[in-house]
């Protein structure tokens, strides 16, 4: 039988094993791995962010922010419009493949220099000695105003979606630029609260909406293969369109390129949550093909399959949601007066589809509430990436203010709220 002094003894030990357990913890939360120490420290960078971001959660993360699927859908007017479903199809493939190649080269850099600054990094320490700092310094400002706009226009993006969906279910509804703005803000002021008040639980909320991701591109991919009338193979792989009256097909076509670009940018967004990621030089290079080579494919499958189910093309780049995903008959909307055609085409073309897939106001909102959950949820990564992106440029003095952007708590709060205040200024 154990004495009292042994069980004491006993548990005196065993509870410093859980203090130097929960130390240990705590050291790789911060710090990540003993490459991840050697990484920041061959940089010159302190470690002011937990490492609390995993393989899965910033697949997430990268996976959602790009929302190839989604932003194909949403932006398919213009590659429509200029192209026709033809030359929307062989111009996402060539992009694809031009995206890859830099994506392929920028993965490898990252797993040379994995820190939140990026490209700005990057460039000083591969650009030439003369030029390292005049090239590093004005590709931090464009990866800095890039991210705050990309952020900005998720946003907006979303907020159309939204309009879209009340002109669906509304007839009455008359859509205004402002009332998207209004909504637009709305969405900002969400995204800054998920970005700081919650921001310690940010990585399951990435791996989470990264479900969603999945399952909603083959809840809705489903959908419209059943449902939808299918067009001829020939008219979707041979039918060009110049609505913009280029007056040569081909460039036409290029001109169109916006829809698969917006689609396939951002699978370099995870390095700048490098510094949150546990053993990042060989996370993040994996993380960018992973998501490069996925949401390329994702896209890639809803592009035909929209092209399939699309219609008439004439009478769904006429759909007053502007969105063609979304689908109403264009004789039951009139153009609102202010409202440029253009806005109105973006307002629910994708839409457009939707209601001819199902017949339904109600299941072509129920697909496009998907659509308007992911968008917004890209605008939330896009704001993270912008607040790094920021503070990181600040770390390195290359912004005004920069004592003030670069602090960190639990979270680089200034420079998140910046984007915040800045976006309904620029909107």
């Amino acid at each position: 039988m154990e004495s009292h002094h042994e069980k004491k003894n006993y548990s005196s030990q065993h509870s410093d094993v859980e203090g130097k357990t929960q130390e240990i913890i705590h050291i790789v939360e911060k710090h990540g791995t003993q490459l991840d120490v050697h990484d920041m420290e061959r940089m010159g960078k302190s470690q002011q962010f937990k490492r609390n971001f995993t393989f899965f959660s910033t697949l997430g993360f990268a996976m959602v922010l790009m929302s190839s699927w989604e932003t194909q859908l949403a932006t398919a007017v213009f590659g429509l419009t200029n192209g026709g479903t033809a030359g929307a199809i062989y111009i996402y493939i060539v992009t694809f493949f031009g995206f890859g190649l830099a994506i392929i080269s920028m993965a490898e850099v990252a797993s040379m220099a994995p820190t939140a600054g990026g490209q700005y990094h990057w460039v000083s320490e591969f650009a030439a000695p003369n030029k390292q700092k005049f090239a590093s310094y004005m590709t931090g400002w464009l990866c800095v105003l890039g991210w705050q706009a990309g952020s900005a226009a998720g946003c907006y993006l979303a907020g159309t979606e939204i309009q879209g969906l009340i002109v669906l279910n509304h007839p009455d509804y008359v859509p205004q630029r402002w009332h998207g703005s209004l909504i637009a803000i709305a969405l900002v002021l969400v995204s800054l609260f998920i970005n700081t008040i919650l921001a310690k639980v940010l990585p399951t909320i990435q791996a989470t909406i990264l479900v969603l991701h999945v399952f909603g591109f083959i809840a809705i991919l489903t959908t419209l293969w059943v449902l939808s009338p299918l067009a001829p193979a020939d008219r979707v792989f041979r039918e060009f369109n110049d609505g913009g009256d280029w007056r040569r097909m081909g460039l036409a076509t290029l001109v169109g390129i916006l829809s698969p670009t917006v689609s396939l940018i951002g699978p370099d967004a995870a390095v700048h949550i490098a510094e949150e990621v546990r053993n990042a030089s060989k996370t993040i290079p994996r993380i960018m093909l992973a998501t490069a080579t996925g949401n390329g494919i994702f896209g890639f499958v809803m592009l035909i399959t929209f092209c399939f189910c699309i219609g008439n093309l004439e009478e769904v780049l006429q759909t007053p949601t502007g969105y063609p995903f979304i689908q109403v008959r264009a004789s039951d909307r009139i153009n609102p007066v202010g409202c440029s055609c253009l806005y109105m085409k973006r307002l629910t073309v994708g839409a457009q589809v939707f209601y001819n897939a199902t017949q339904s106001p109600g299941g072509a909102t129920a697909m496009t509430s998907i659509m308007v959950i992911l968008t917004h949820f890209c605008a939330v990564t896009n704001m993270t990436t912008a607040s790094r992106q920021l503070f990181s440029f600040a770390r390195d003095r290359g912004t005004p203010f920069h004592a003030f952007f670069k602090q960190v708590s639990h979270a680089p709060v200034l420079s998140t709220v910046e984007p915040s205040i800045l976006h309904p200024l620029v909107g």
